[in-house]
């Protein structure tokens, strides 16, 4: 039977290689987990709010590695007039940097 040396054990953590892969899954884990139902919840209550309509989103989607949004089952309903726009899919290609300086910069804006 094979023994695990508790000293390496313990290095391994303050390994650079750790502190990569520790990121790598954070970065992942934000991204697609809890990036998608936070962006759902903004732009219902942006609709909401600033345009009084009533948004409703069956699903949102985003790739942090290549900056892609994906908006699915959105209706856009009116109290008054009913169903004002519906779309299967709404697809926003992201560029990166204009996001680093706080900017939204649309490559391409895609309705299906």
């Amino acid at each position: 039977m094979k023994t695990i040396n508790i000293k390496s054990f313990k290095n391994f953590y303050k390994a650079p290689i750790f502190g990569l892969i520790f990121g790598f899954i954070f970065y992942m884990l934000v991204g697609f987990i809890l990036i998608p139902p936070f962006a759902k919840s903004e732009i219902i209550k942006t609709i909401n709010n600033k345009f009084n309509k009533t948004a409703i989103i069956e699903k949102v989607s985003f790739n942090p590695f290549v900056f892609t949004v994906s908006i699915q089952g959105f209706i856009l309903d009116d109290a008054k007039y009913g169903e004002v726009l519906k779309c299967n899919e709404i697809f926003i290609d992201l560029k990166m940097l204009p996001l680093l300086k706080k900017e939204i910069d649309i490559d391409s804006f895609e309705i299906y």
